[in-house]
C-alpha cells in the first residue's frame, strides 16, 4: 500500500448505517445464490456418507475454518488413503465456494450481475493464494487451541480457565483484521502479503465502527440460532441435533446457512464501502495535493 492510500484511509470515516443498508441490499439481491452455494457444504458430504465414505458433516459457519464440513470418523490405515485425498479436494472446494461468494457479493456493475459464468469464473492463481490463506488460518486456529489443551495438564483453578480465553482474544482480533483478505486476493488480484496488509490497515483505521457493525449483524443473524436453543431448552429430550426430529435438523441447517449468507453479505458491503471510500478519499487527497503544488 502506498503512502497516499494510508493517509487517505485516515480521513475516510465508515458509515455504520451505510454498511448495514448495503448488507441488506446485497442480502435481498443474492440470498438465494449464497444459500444454494453453502447448502452444498451440507448436501455433498451427506451424499458421500450415503455412498459409504466415512465422513460426517459440520456446516462451516465461519469462513476461516478451513477443514470445516468434513471430519474423519476413523483413522484406520485402509481408510486413510481415501480420507486424505477427500479432505484435500474438499478444502479446495470450500475455497472455490468462498471465491464465488466474493464474486457474488462484491460486484458493482449490472453487467457483471447478468453473467453467471462471470460469477463462477475464478482464476487459478487467485484460487491458489486463497487456498494458502485458508491453510494459514487453519494453522493459526490450531495454534490458538494448544494452550487450551495444555492448561488442564499444567495448571488448575483460575489459570486453567483464563489461559484458553487469553489466547482466544488475539486469534479473534486476527480474524477480524483479516476478514477482507479474500476480496483483495480475488477482486484486486493482489499478492497474499499485500492483501493481508491492505485488509489490516483498512480495518485498523475503522476498527470501532467495523466492530459496532459486526455486533449489530451478529445479533440479527443469530436470531434463528437463538430460537433453536430456546426450543431445545423447553424440550430437552431433543437436545441432541443428530437425534432430533427432521424439522429441527432442517431448522438447524437453515439457521447456519442464514448466518453464513449474512456474514458474506456483510463482508461484501464492508469491502465495497472501505475500498470505494478509500478510493474516493485518495482521489480528493491527490486533488488537494495537486492544488497545493500548483498554488505554490
Amino acid at each position: 500500500m502506498s503512502i497516499d492510500d494510508s493517509s487517505a484511509g485516515q480521513s475516510f470515516r465508515l458509515s455504520i448505517g451505510g454498511v448495514l443498508h448495503d448488507t441488506w441490499r446485497i442480502f435481498k439481491r443474492d440470498w438465494w445464490k449464497l444459500g444454494i452455494l453453502w447448502t452444498l457444504t451440507w448436501a455433498i458430504p451427506r451424499f458421500l456418507s450415503w455412498l459409504g465414505f466415512f465422513f460426517h458433516t459440520r456446516l462451516p459457519i465461519n469462513w476461516t475454518v478451513f477443514f470445516s464440513g468434513v471430519r474423519i470418523h476413523s483413522f484406520y490405515w485402509e481408510r486413510l488413503l481415501i480420507a486424505l485425498p477427500m479432505v484435500a479436494v474438499w478444502a479446495v472446494f470450500l475455497s472455490y465456494l468462498s471465491a464465488v461468494s466474493v464474486n457474488v457479493v462484491s460486484r458493482r456493475r449490472k453487467l457483471e450481475g447478468r453473467r453467471l459464468l462471470w460469477l463462477l469464473k475464478v482464476g487459478l492463481k487467485p484460487l491458489g493464494w486463497l487456498v494458502l490463506w485458508f491453510i494459514a488460518l487453519a494453522v493459526v486456529e490450531w495454534i490458538s487451541k494448544i494452550p487450551g489443551y495444555l492448561a488442564p495438564r499444567l495448571s488448575a483453578g483460575l489459570l486453567h480457565t483464563l489461559v484458553p480465553r487469553m489466547v482466544l482474544a488475539p486469534y479473534l482480533l486476527f480474524i477480524l483484521f483479516a476478514m477482507l483478505v479474500p476480496f483483495y486476493l480475488l477482486r484486486q488480484r493482489l499478492p497474499l502479503k499485500n492483501a493481508v496488509s491492505k485488509s489490516f490497515v483498512f480495518i485498523y483505521r475503522q476498527f470501532w465502527r467495523v466492530l459496532a457493525a459486526i455486533l449489530v449483524v451478529t445479533l440479527i443473524s443469530g436470531i434463528p440460532v437463538l430460537i433453536y436453543y430456546v426450543y431445545m431448552r423447553v424440550y430437552p429430550v431433543s437436545s441432541n441435533v443428530d437425534g432430533a426430529s427432521e424439522w429441527i435438523q432442517a431448522w438447524w441447517l437453515l439457521a447456519n446457512v442464514f448466518i453464513h449468507v449474512v456474514s458474506w453479505c456483510f463482508k461484501g458491503a464492508l469491502y465495497l464501502r472501505l475500498s470505494g471510500g478509500a478510493a474516493l478519499s485518495t482521489i480528493s487527497h491527490s486533488r488537494r495535493s495537486h492544488q497545493v503544488t500548483c498554488g505554490s
